[in-house]
């Protein structure tokens, strides 16, 4: 009797051949893994040598490595912090797809295409791809960067913006009455609201005691299987609503954050994140038809860099129009200049609708893949320039723009200092998830840092207002890293008399200096030594961590090549 084979699995072996051999090689050549599975799946897919044919059903499973990368970024963002952002959640995000819709939706118009079909375009090219740009933030470690929160930010409001764009598209189509469509798009919001209320009542009242329960069993696989099925069956919930199940995921990845379960559910999740997203990008990279771009060349990458320079446009004039300064709206404006994976569907379902025709969504889909795809080098090249001052930082941020900026910031770290030892003890900072903000008063070090989106101001840690406007009465520590002994004593002395709960960790010039630092309020004093920043960061986040979550596993190591 003949064995039945397992369906997929061709298409299985050849996915991960793809990824163990491309990806890598990409990484090698200092390149985002994201655009090595780009490429893997363009080669591979039915455009290329046609290795696998069913894009859909890919692009279908592969959308769970977005779930599960929304998951992770919920369980980074506390309820408390997103409320904190709703001004760049609900006004930058809001603006940014409110305009831009309004622009490409009128150059549409201008193109020749009727207004219905232009409205659907502009919204589904409005949208950015949360999934590539969250993978380069993390892989940057740039998420805690004031551009990395603006470009999330926004990012999240593109997501609750799906749901009025699938209507709108919706109803675009059906050709029925006005009450109709009126009755549809109200059917809609009110499921969706319902939804997340739901979701939010359930959670909170349910998720704890049933983490409890699970892991009182004492088994891994149940402690996994359980979270597994609370991202998937929210996901399922948010999407049966109308909403996005990226959406459902990140509301449960904010849940958990609030329970004592969110580092042990993290480690067991990770794994299927990555690898699903992986597949996610292959997907993406599958729908590039090179006949498609062999056949008008000229056309689409006019279309593509027109796309991504009226985004960019748009989206650097609306940060500092929301006070963001040069670099970081610069940054922001590269990192979400390409078209989103909710274009796909979107334009997928007004082809359907026959408000587009099929040569003008597939010309669509191919300009937003190669968008996509030329991202982290749009991302690169907006580094560098600010990197090299051509559009440089703003240094001299107010107090309350400070204070606004750090407002929901709780147990972070407090860097005085960002010469050579500050900058060492801020990468291990990052490598350990631990967030934090810098202070100096080198215009050009600032300057420098902000170009590079750190959460880096100028001011002097030694006056009250500067510690208050950074949140010192909610940091964990202060990590004094100044080479001057003098301006070392009186941060100390500030920090210590105003916020005597807060670790003190300080940099000494020498052995008598650190005996001295420690008898005036200073908890873990440091002699200058080669390794001086690495110590002083690893002694940070052992303080942190005895600080914040009563544990001191030790630091990630890090090299003497900083």
């Amino acid at each position: 009797m003949q064995k039945i084979p397992v369906p997929y699995i061709v298409e299985i072996i050849t996915f991960l051949m793809a990824a163990v051999t491309i990806a890598p090689l990409f990484k090698r050549m200092k390149l985002s893994p994201a655009l090595g599975y780009l490429f893997a799946g363009a080669v591979i897919g039915p455009y290329a040598m046609g290795l696998v044919q069913d894009i859909e059903s890919v692009q279908n499973v592969a959308e769970l490595g977005v779930i599960f990368l929304m998951f992770i970024i919920g369980l980074e963002l506390p309820l408390e912090r997103l409320v904190v952002m709703r001004r760049y959640v609900f006004g930058l995000g809001l603006s940014q797809v409110l305009f831009t819709s309004m622009m490409l939706a009128g150059i549409a118009i201008f193109l020749g295409f009727p207004v219905t079909t232009s409205v659907v375009i502009g919204g589904a090219l409005s949208l950015s791809s949360t999934a590539l740009v969250i993978q380069l933030l993390s892989e940057r470690h740039e998420l805690s960067t004031k551009y990395g929160r603006s470009s999330f930010s926004i990012l999240l409001f593109q997501d609750l913006a799906v749901v009025p764009l699938l209507a709108v598209t919706l109803l675009l189509s059906d050709r029925s009455s006005d009450t109709s469509a009126i009755m549809t798009l109200l059917t809609a919001f009110l499921k969706g609201g319902a939804a997340i209320i739901m979701i939010f009542i359930v959670g909170r009242f349910v998720l704890r005691p049933m983490y409890q329960y699970f892991a009182s069993v004492n088994d891994d696989e149940i402690f996994t299987a359980a979270t597994l099925l609370i991202i998937l069956g929210v996901s399922w919930a948010t999407g049966y609503a109308g909403l996005s199940m990226a959406l459902g995921a990140f509301l449960a990845g904010m849940l958990i954050a609030e329970t004592e379960y969110r580092h042990q559910v993290e480690a067991d999740i990770r794994p299927f994140q990555g690898l699903l997203l992986g597949l996610f990008f292959i997907g993406i990279g599958m729908s590039i038809d090179f006949r498609m771009i062999a056949e008008q060349a000229g056309l689409i990458v006019i279309l593509v860099f027109s796309l991504m320079l009226v985004k960019a446009a748009m989206l650097f004039m609306l940060c500092r129009a929301f006070n963001m300064d040069r670099a970081s709206s610069l940054r922001t404006a590269a990192m979400l200049s390409q078209g989103g994976e909710f274009a796909f569907v979107v334009i997928k379902l007004a082809m359907v609708g026959a408000l587009v025709n099929e040569t003008v969504g597939q010309t669509i889909l191919v300009v937003v893949a190669i968008s996509m795809a030329l991202t982290p080098l749009f991302a690169t090249i907006a580094a560098k320039l600010t990197a090299h001052n051509v559009f440089s930082a703003d240094v001299s941020v107010a107090l309350d723009h400070l204070a606004e900026d750090t407002h929901g910031m709780k147990n972070h770290v407090i860097i005085a200092g960002f010469g050579r030892v500050g900058k060492t003890v801020a990468s291990v900072l990052e490598k350990n998830n631990v967030q934090y903000i810098a202070l100096d008063l080198d215009v050009r070090q600032v300057s420098d840092a902000c170009g590079q989106g750190l959460p880096v101001y100028y001011g002097n840690a030694s006056k009250e207002d500067i510690l208050e406007a950074v949140g010192g009465d909610r940091a964990a520590v202060i990590v004094i890293a100044l080479d001057s002994p003098n301006f070392v004593r009186k941060v100390a002395h500030t920090a210590h008399s105003m916020f005597p709960a807060m670790q003190i960790l300080a940099r000494a010039t020498d052995a008598a200096d650190k005996t001295e630092l420690e008898q005036h309020g200073v908890n873990t004093a440091i002699a200058d030594n080669p390794n001086i920043g690495i110590q002083l960061g690893q002694q940070t986040v052992a303080a942190w961590r005895e600080k914040v979550i009563g544990g001191t596993a030790p630091a990630n190591q890090e090299s003497d090549d900083f």
